[in-house]
């Protein structure tokens, strides 16, 4: 069956089902498959009071002889575009994988209010979330916005632990050769924690309950009058034996400079000598390095040292007892 174009000023409606696989309109502008009506030209919405707006489906990226479905939603909304800012007002559940790529942009992910919680990861999950995985110079923030004064802003890392259970929290590259520094900030005083060992700019270091267990070495013997090497000192028990007399030499101040990473002056160093020879032994100075108290130590006698950095290459040694 062929309608005339003139149909188009019809006003009474004719049924679907009224219609066979032969309907034609406009030169096939539609036509009923089965018992659908499609459309072969470009179908146009028109706004109800300006017919200058307008929108229209396009269907160029589906592949060819194939046919897609879009089920609307059971409820009344915007559409979300891609390419487009959108706010998402409701409550969204995303099941599946889940990729953000801004390139050189930003994502913020926040409670539209000031007391509102931002959930990531699921309550049952046993999947992995990564927080920046980039091969190359990246900085992840994490509650970096300036606290207002008078507000407490609180991070918590692993505290819902029940009993029972094993919270494991890991900082930093466990690869040999790769460089982690840890800067706990509190106020002024910075507490470091890198390659060289454990630091405090300002303030105290206090242990409240248990010990405080130390690396002890294998000491240091000399039986013979010697220069002390870094390492000697590192061990930090020198234990002279023997019959005579001798003299063991400080280092010079610019092997001292290598002892520890020294990062200010004003700090300081220890070491022990303990004088198991029968004789006196006697500590002498080098370059760069003055001594403050008594050099000789006698036979059966231990004398702790101190080794204080006053500039770059230059140390005085304190007797302590």
């Amino acid at each position: 069956m062929s309608v005339p174009n003139t149909f188009a000023t019809a006003t009474t409606a004719i049924p679907l089902s009224n219609l066979d696989s032969n309907f034609t309109y406009y030169d096939n502008a539609f036509q009923i498959v089965g018992t659908a009506m499609e459309v072969n030209y470009t179908f146009r919405l028109e706004d109800f009071t300006d017919n200058t707006k307008k929108a229209e489906f396009v269907l160029s990226g589906i592949t060819t002889a194939t046919t897609r479905q879009y089920t609307l939603p059971n409820a009344s909304g915007t559409f979300a575009l891609l390419g487009s800012t959108q706010t998402f007002s409701g409550v969204n559940t995303f099941s599946g994988s889940v990729t953000m790529t801004s390139g050189s942009g930003s994502y913020n992910i926040s409670s539209s209010g000031t007391t509102g919680t931002v959930l990531i990861g699921g309550t049952s999950g046993t999947g992995t979330l990564t927080f920046g995985r980039s091969t190359v110079s990246q900085q992840t923030d994490i509650q970096a916005g300036a606290t207002a004064s008078g507000s407490t802003k609180t991070i918590n890392f692993g505290t819902g632990g029940l009993s029972g259970s094993t919270t494991n929290i890991a900082y930093g590259s466990s690869v040999s050769g790769a460089t982690v520094t840890h800067t706990f900030n509190s106020g002024a005083t910075q507490v470091l924690v890198d390659a060289n060992g454990f630091s405090v700019n300002s303030g105290s270091l206090e242990v409240k309950t248990g010990p405080i267990i130390m690396f002890c070495p294998t000491p240091t013997t000399l039986t013979a009058a010697a220069t002390l090497t870094n390492a000697d000192i590192q061990a930090q028990i020198i234990n002279t034996t023997g019959t005579t007399t001798f003299t063991v030499t400080l280092p010079l101040g610019t092997t001292l400079e290598t002892l520890v990473p020294w990062d200010a002056v004003d700090v300081g160093y220890d070491f022990y000598l303990i004088n198991s020879n029968s004789q006196s032994i006697s500590l002498a100075v080098n370059t760069g390095v003055t001594i403050v108290g008594r050099a000789t130590v006698t036979t059966l006698v231990s004398a702790q040292f101190r080794i204080r950095r006053t500039a770059a290459n230059t140390f005085i040694v304190y007797r302590i007892n």
